[in-house]
């Protein structure tokens, strides 16, 4: 009932930029994250 407006909530805040993540949105720090931490 809720959740398409948590999912639209989750996704506006996933995109923003973060200072901490040197301007980086938290998807694109976890995406490199992945692809340092890979062999």
């Amino acid at each position: 009932q809720h959740q398409p407006y948590l999912t639209a909530i989750a996704e506006e805040l996933n995109e923003r930029p973060r200072a901490t993540l040197d301007y980086l949105t938290p998807r694109e720090a976890f995406e490199r994250l992945l692809v340092a931490s890979t062999p």
